[in-house]
């Protein structure tokens, strides 16, 4: 009985000098292990919100007010919400509401291989897309892109443990690191080869800010949920001018065509990305254009 008693008072010291020198994960090493977790991710289905506000030269207001868009006052606001599933690495299918002034516009969107496809609410018929808008390339967090987001945070902050969907998640606040986004434009199929789009978007990075939220499980390390917050200034005529390709692109004029005056836009933007249903059957593929 004696030794017993020797033994276990022993191994009780010895288990209170190494709890000191026990490291729990640190957020640098949960974060990466998020990111290579979503990385081995075959699929998962998200839902998405957010709102895109852009504060408009007076100028440009005028002329997308005259389209209906709401924006005379200076202000031009977009509301979004849809659903999707991912197929990773590069496949998505996605259904949007957009709310832009008195307009609602319902979309249906697939990516495969960086190539999209968007289909005519009128006509049902699919057609080949690009998708250059300012919130789709900085603003927004990609379904698809969550581990190169996740790879991409300069600061990190704990925010502190908490629950989601029933899960035990880390929660933390990301500051992007600016170069290693300059650099995700670059390799964007809309931007690639275009220097001077990729300046003017730089450009743009450099002026904003954008952070990001993330709840992820403490044993899985999935990410559950990611809120991401743009402030960003850029001049119209100078992206106008930038992603102009000759064909003209979603939203935005042809090269060649009259840029808008050279003054200042703000835009502030909030999104949010669900994820759930992880590796669920998903099927995503290119469909029959025309």
């Amino acid at each position: 009985m004696k030794r017993l008693l020797a033994v276990l008072l022993g191994s009780t010291a010895l288990a209170a000098c190494a709890a000191p020198f026990a490291q729990s994960e640190t957020p640098g090493q949960a974060l990466a292990a998020a990111a290579q977790k979503m990385s081995q991710l075959q699929s998962a289905k998200f839902d998405v919100n957010g709102t895109v506000t852009m504060q408009l030269p007076p100028a440009l207001a005028l002329l997308l007010n005259q389209e209906g868009t709401g924006a005379a006052a200076g202000n031009l606001a977009i509301s979004l919400k849809g659903t999707g599933e991912v197929q990773f690495p590069d496949r998505m299918h996605a259904s949007m509401t957009s709310h832009l002034g008195g307009l609602t516009v319902t979309t249906e969107e697939i990516l495969v291989g960086g190539k999209g496809y968007v289909r005519n609410p009128l006509t049902g018929k699919w057609s080949a897309a690009q998708s250059t808008s300012l919130s789709d390339q900085l603003s927004e967090p990609d379904p698809l892109n969550a581990s190169q987001l996740l790879g991409s945070a300069k600061d990190v902050k704990d925010l502190g443990d908490t629950t989601f969907d029933g899960v035990a998640v880390h929660h933390y606040r990301l500051t992007l690191d600016q170069a290693k986004l300059t650099q995700k434009l670059q390799d964007l199929p809309t931007l690639k080869g275009n220097a001077q789009a990729q300046q003017a978007f730089s450009q743009i990075l450099q002026k904003g800010t954008i952070t990001l939220e993330v709840w992820f499980g403490k044993s899985d390390h999935l990410v559950r949920q990611i809120v991401s917050d743009a402030r960003l200034s850029f001049n119209p005529s100078d992206v106008v001018q930038g992603l102009g390709t000759g064909r003209g692109t979603q939203g935005l004029p042809a090269r060649g065509a009259t840029a808008s005056p050279a003054a200042t836009s703000q835009v502030t933007a909030h999104a949010v990305i669900h994820y759930h249903d992880f590796n669920s059957p998903v099927t995503v593929s290119a469909p029959k254009v025309g």
